[in-house]
């Protein structure tokens, strides 16, 4: 149907799909521009304070009605950013980071425990997987669910890995070069001079030390 335009106070209300750029558009705000760097949105905010007046975007989600919302459950989505590429047919999904209820909330003002999940979608497929989260205790999990605050499926490559607490291994663990405990300046492992903290390794794990990932 047609927008209507009503003004009270310092409110504008909008009745219908607005289109910006567009004439018949779908959702209930779009906007469309084939100039380059057009198609963007601005949000400026001008004043002397150090904080609490940024500018914001807010997503916010209920059960229910407006007129009487009820309280999130755990898994409920509470917002996305999802990013879609033209194939030459449709767009498709690309990547996406998305919010999520992660845990029961308490039905009053201090309880609303959220997790992120990052998500891609693999060459040859339009349906995006996650490969990241971080969950309503800060646990990062990379290709999992985590359980500790960094929590990785699949092999981690890097110059150098510091770490203040254990390694907990369930699979290989493959060195290129010197393991060293770093409080006491890089002394060589074995050194009876230094002090070490636990290292574990699960049945059927190895330790390979070499540049050679296949040797034995």
């Amino acid at each position: 149907g047609p927008v209507v335009l009503s003004s009270t106070g310092d409110a504008l209300v909008v009745s219908g799909n607005v289109g910006i750029g567009k004439t018949d558009p779908f959702y209930m705000l779009e906007v469309n521009s084939s100039e380059d760097n057009k198609a963007a949105m601005a949000i400026t905010q001008y004043d002397d304070d150090t904080s609490g007046d940024a500018p914001n975007l807010y997503f916010r989600r209920g059960r229910g009605t407006e007129a009487s919302t009820s309280v999130v459950q755990d898994g409920d989505d509470l917002g996305a950013i999802d990013f879609y590429g033209h194939d030459g047919n449709n767009f498709e999904h690309a990547a996406g980071i998305r919010a999520e209820v992660d845990g029961t909330p308490n039905n009053d003002a201090t309880d609303m425990p959220g997790r992120l999940l990052f998500s891609t979608t693999p060459d040859g497929s339009d349906v995006a997987s996650e490969r990241m989260r971080i969950d309503n205790a800060g646990n990062v999990g990379i290709g999992r669910t985590p359980v500790q605050q960094l929590h990785v499926d699949g092999l981690i490559s890097g110059s150098a890995l510091h770490t203040k607490n254990n390694i907990v291994a369930s699979g290989s663990i493959i060195v290129g070069g010197d393991i060293l405990p770093s409080a006491v300046g890089g002394t060589d492992l074995g050194s009876t001079s230094a002090e070490f903290g636990d290292f574990y390794l699960a049945d059927d794990s190895e330790i390979r030390f070499g540049s050679d990932q296949d040797a034995a």
